[in-house]
């Protein structure tokens, strides 16, 4: 894909030079990135897990591309704003 097709916050990093991809996240990707010597510091999901199909593979997969002392964020939706903005179908 083409940068100039891309939107937001990844098109936004690799202007700035971060090193980007533009993928769903799967254990098999974080292989490919650990057989590449690719370690990361931080690793941020933001109110996604209600759209992953493996949700235990989600949240645990991650861990194995944090460096020592790299972190985990991960943003999910509360119960009680679930219900009050009946969102039912993301349950």
């Amino acid at each position: 894909m083409a940068l100039t097709q891309l939107k937001g916050p990844v098109s936004a990093a690799i202007r700035r030079g971060v090193n980007t991809l533009h993928n769903p996240f799967t254990i098999e990707l974080a292989r490919r990135l650990l057989a590449c010597g690719k370690r990361a510091n931080l690793v941020v999901a933001d109110n996604v897990l209600a759209h992953v199909a493996d949700r235990r593979g989600f949240v645990e997969d991650p861990a194995l591309l944090l460096k020592e002392d790299g972190i985990i964020g991960n943003r999910s939706t509360l119960s009680v704003d679930l219900i009050e903005h009946c969102e039912f179908d993301t349950i």
